[in-house]
């Protein structure tokens, strides 16, 4: 018996800075191994609940077989737990791929065992009785900095989800940069924030390879939920040959411990004294080539075997004849299903009549809406 890999991720990382590490790397990863690994749900935007319907559930039954596995990326919302309920009612091994606090407790118990992207989340998982396992996100892009010219002014780039709090991190390093003794240093913000120097796109880390002598990673809110948080960016900051300086949340700690090129800052003075060590060009140019070097251990191919023994596959998911078809079928019917909830995802739909009917189906409920107002 042939089964597959099936993804559900709770956005596109060509429209949304989201789902590329524990998605689409994973799954790319995955085919280059032989295995039958496809996307079955990318929505364009966040969506906290994947649509589901009888539609949708009778021809599930003659696209899926039992043993499948089914991988929610993020998808941890209550509102899933019919489409969980179904999956495992048929036979399919569901994992949920779980990233930041509050844990998914109720979600968490209906699946089969979650993966983390950091210890602590991990361990508050096993605490309440669920499976849990800790995978370490890999870089998406290496890049070996070659050239280290002296230059008069630097630029410091801090790059991430600027939504909720997140924005004060930055709002700390204006602050810092304020101070007379770092005059040098220039800041520019990679981000979907209104504020950010430059409005996060795909190619966001070109721009960081090419602009930024230091990457700053501060987090002014050390509580539960920060120290949760995966090193991704630290990771990424290293395989770009970029020195980063970074707030002592766990998983930054675990990382530094074991590795080079990376500064911990615990006060403000500790932050200038980091900025004044880096303006010097030997300075920065041994931080460079030792955070390249120590990125290495975090490539995707050495974290790919703790995700094959974590999804505990064999032989049965490696590709077969069908699957891509499957795959495709089975991603149009959810699309179909989007579109009933957004007309947007009609214009990134294959035009069939049933694109249109479900483009139909948006309509009249909008001017159903209208008109029993």
């Amino acid at each position: 018996m042939t089964n597959k890999i099936l993804w559900f991720l709770w956005a596109n990382p060509t429209f949304t800075a989201s789902s590329r590490l524990q998605g689409l790397a994973i799954h790319h990863q995955l085919k280059k191994l032989g295995y039958a690994s496809g996307i079955a749900y990318i929505p364009t935007s966040f969506e906290r609940t994947i649509p589901f319907s009888t539609t949708i559930e009778k021809s599930l039954h003659h696209l899926l077989n039992a043993g499948d596995i089914v991988i929610l990326q993020k998808c941890k919302d209550k509102s899933n737990l019919s489409v969980i309920q179904f999956f495992k009612k048929i036979g399919l091994t569901v994992i949920l791929i779980d990233c930041d606090l509050p844990t998914a407790e109720e979600i968490g118990r209906k699946v089969d065992r979650v993966i983390c992207s950091s210890e602590l989340l991990r361990a508050t998982y096993a605490q309440i009785n669920i499976q849990s396992f800790f995978i370490e996100d890999a870089p998406e892009r290496f890049e070996e900095r070659k050239l280290f010219p002296d230059k008069e002014k630097l630029t410091c780039v801090w790059f991430g989800d600027g939504t909720g709090h997140r924005w004060q991190d930055v709002q700390k390093l204006k602050i810092l940069f304020e101070d007379s003794r770092l005059s040098r240093w220039e800041l520019i913000t990679i981000s979907n924030h209104a504020e950010a120097t430059i409005a996060w796109h795909p190619d966001y880390l070109n721009t960081i390879f090419k602009q930024a002598d230091v990457v700053a990673l501060p987090v002014v809110n050390l509580d539960e939920v920060s120290s949760a948080k995966s090193a991704n960016r630290l990771l990424q900051s290293m395989a770009l040959s970029i020195p980063t300086i970074c707030s002592p949340i766990l998983s930054y700690l675990a990382v530094a411990e074991t590795s080079q090129g990376v500064i911990v800052c615990e006060t403000d003075e500790d932050w200038v004294n980091a900025f004044l060590f880096l303006e010097n060009t030997a300075n920065r140019k041994r931080y460079s080539q030792a955070a390249f070097q120590s990125a290495q251990k975090y490539s995707l191919e050495r974290r790919i075997p703790q995700w094959v023994e974590a999804m505990q596959l064999t032989d049965a998911f490696k590709s077969h004849p069908g699957a891509e078809s499957s795959f495709k079928e089975i991603k149009r019917l959810f699309y179909l299903e989007l579109i009933k909830k957004n007309i947007r995802y009609f214009t990134r739909a294959p035009i069939s009549w049933k694109s249109v009917k479900s483009a139909i189906y948006y309509i009249r409920g909008k001017l159903n809406q209208i008109f029993s107002k």
